[in-house]
């Protein structure tokens, strides 16, 4: 699922009494959000409608009511974000993310997701007789499941 969110072209008016385009601005984004509903999915996996089935809560019943929850999750995440700041909000993060604590080979050395970094990268604890490491890897270099 993606959300398109347009913003107008920021503008400046400078010292030669004109307007100009403020740059290293982001006038456009597209956000994609990956969420398994009532798909199939390998047994690693999960669904929505597999994890609700025994819980009480209302049942989602339609693709747009779930467009409409994700787009109002992202918008409390990022107030959340702005009030609470960066390092509070990895901290809750962290708390529901089911791959921390998982255990991963990295390079036939066992390791540890431990946390993610304020960009994003999952951070792993390597562990060899006689040194520990923590290193950062981005989404796309390392697999987790599916």
């Amino acid at each position: 699922m993606y959300f398109v969110i347009y913003t107008h072209v920021l503008r400046s008016w400078n010292k030669s009494k004109s307007w100009s385009n403020i740059k290293n601005k982001i006038v456009k984004a597209v956000i994609g959000v990956g969420i398994n509903w009532c798909n199939p999915v390998p047994n690693v996996g999960i669904n929505l409608e597999y994890y609700y089935a025994n819980k009480t809560s209302i049942a989602i019943d339609s693709l747009e009511e779930l467009a409409a929850i994700i787009g109002y999750g992202i918008v409390l995440g990022y107030q959340y974000y702005l009030s609470e700041g960066i390092e509070k909000l990895l901290k809750e993060y962290s708390s529901i993310l089911n791959s921390i604590g998982k255990q991963i080979m990295i390079n036939d050395c066992p390791g540890e997701a431990v946390g993610v970094t304020k960009d994003g990268k999952l951070k792993i604890e390597i562990k060899s007789p006689g040194a520990t490491t923590v290193i950062a890897l981005a989404p796309g270099q390392i697999s987790l499941g599916y």
